[in-house]
């Protein structure tokens, strides 16, 4: 695409229960850009307090004083990613408003934002992967506060009356899931904003039929063929086959966490 390529600015909000997520969002993020199908029509700047160039957390402000003077606001974002597992965060009041965490705030920021000037975009996502509590664990009821936190924040995206929902959320199993998820989502957002203009000026004539075109731009089909290569080295239009194990490593990983020793075994043919 000719012309000045599209600056996005992304905001990551977050607690500190998903550090593996975080990881991959700032992966997914610095990725876009090299994109076959975006390369070249825009630049993506990850906002996080965690990155290269993010505020430095001082000694006379708290982590949220820090991190409000030093990053952009969600608000003054083009897409904002919260992600939630089984912990809310450390309830915060930022201009005489009490808020369940600073990710909370950050969240509702984005709202008000969304609401009044139509961006960020926002997407949610959790973790459905139970976490177990022990009650002779000495954090027991404060783990258990955090999970009460995180599901009644979640229970606003439902009518209590009817349990009609009235938003929307990403739920995932897993960190490959949210990787696929994110991804997806991520591509899906902003070929909408590339196309801003051009939906803006067509959509009386071309109604729905945007978002399925976007869709469809980037459905990658199942692989056809031989998976074997030979002699020629894999590239990424061969992804079909050589991705499709993060489900696998997910369960290892978690595996490895609670015991001490673990083997894997693959046949030999």
């Amino acid at each position: 695409m000719a012309g000045t390529p599209l600056h996005l600015r992304v905001f990551l909000a977050s607690p500190g229960d998903v550090a593996d997520e975080r990881t991959i969002a700032l992966k997914a993020l610095s990725d876009l850009p090299y994109d076959p199908l975006l390369r070249g029509q825009l630049t993506v700047e990850a906002v996080a307090w965690n990155t290269i160039g993010g505020p430095p957390m001082e000694a006379n402000l708290t982590p949220q004083e820090a991190i409000r003077r030093g990053l952009p606001l969600p608000s003054e974002c083009d897409i904002f990613v919260a992600v939630w597992w089984d912990r809310m965060g450390t309830p915060v009041e930022i201009d005489g408003v009490k808020y369940l965490s600073g990710t909370h705030y950050e969240y509702e920021e984005a709202m008000a934002g969304s609401s009044t000037s139509g961006k960020p975009r926002i997407l949610l996502y959790r973790r459905t992967q139970q976490v177990p509590l022990d009650p002779d664990d000495p954090s027991f009821l404060e783990r258990l506060d955090q999970h009460r936190r995180v599901s009644d924040f979640f229970h606003r995206f439902q009518d209590p009356s009817s349990g009609t929902a009235i938003g929307g959320y990403n739920p995932y199993s897993g960190p490959d899931q949210y990787r696929q998820l994110l991804e997806s989502h991520l591509r899906f957002v902003i070929g909408e904003l590339l196309r801003e203009p051009t939906v803006r000026r067509d959509a009386a004539r071309r109604g729905k039929g945007s978002a399925a075109d976007t869709h469809r731009a980037h459905f990658v089909a199942d692989w056809r063929g031989s998976p074997f290569s030979g002699l020629r080295p894999f590239a990424p239009s061969d992804a079909p086959i050589f991705f499709g194990r993060g489900a696998e490593t997910d369960t290892l990983v978690e595996r490895v966490k609670k015991e001490r020793f673990t083997a894997v075994v693959g046949a030999h043919r």
